[in-house]
């Protein structure tokens, strides 16, 4: 139930069509992810233009009555390869966060999230502070404007509105903020909940030597 109503919350501000029917599709063909199903998808491949906005939409796993909720937030999309665009609809483009029908063994984001994806007991949802990624001429450009305009955009008061609805609906234990500007922002505007993690991606840590996925994941493991 809480997934539709996501949906819903979702459809009513960027109006994508079978993004859904898509993107379980391509999740499901993921061997980390699959679910035994034999059903395949041709998704055709779109490619970002200057003006366009990239948005990921949510995925979640698990089922929703387990012990732990956990939202797990990054910064904002990025438009980093077209074979991450799964549908248009007009100017927005759409995907999932930090790719997730691409995942390996080998990806961090699976190494650091992999123990909670094996749990009975936890609900993962994946999502953005800010929604939208504006499309430059180059992806240095917009990369650039992403971060100069994070704190801007998240800060919005239609922002803060949405994610608030969001929260509402999936009732979160826990939200999960991967790096400093994004626990930074969420400890301002939904207090306790929030746990800073560690962002899969970020550096080697140069005293321990430890990989960023790894000293996230030792943190989650220690909470969960």
């Amino acid at each position: 139930m809480d997934n539709i109503k996501i949906k819903e919350l979702y459809k009513k501000r960027y109006n994508f069509q079978d993004f859904y029917e898509i993107a379980t599709t391509l999740i499901n063909q993921n061997k980390l992810f699959s679910n035994g199903s034999n059903q395949s998808v041709q998704k055709e491949k779109i490619e970002c233009q200057n003006g366009d906005i990239r948005v990921d939409l949510p995925i979640s796993f698990g089922s929703e009555k387990a012990t732990y909720r956990l939202a797990i937030l990054g910064l904002e999309p990025r438009d980093s390869n077209s074979k991450f665009n799964i549908n248009r609809s007009g100017k927005f483009v759409f995907g999932t966060p930090f790719g997730i029908e691409y995942w390996t063994e080998k990806n961090k984001y699976y190494r650091c999230f992999e123990s909670l994806f094996q749990k009975q007991d936890c609900y993962l949802y994946f999502t953005d502070v800010v929604k939208e990624y504006e499309v430059k001429d180059s992806k240095g450009a917009a990369d650039i404007n992403a971060r100069k305009t994070f704190w801007t955009k998240a800060a919005l008061e239609d922002n803060i509105a949405f994610l608030k609805s969001e929260f509402d609906i999936i009732k979160p234990t826990h939200i999960l903020a991967l790096g400093n500007d994004t626990h930074a922002f969420l400890k301002l505007h939904f207090g306790d909940k929030v746990v800073q993690v560690i962002h899969p991606n970020a550096r080697q840590n140069q005293q321990s030597k430890l990989n960023a996925w790894e000293i996230a994941k030792k943190q989650l493991n220690d909470i969960f």
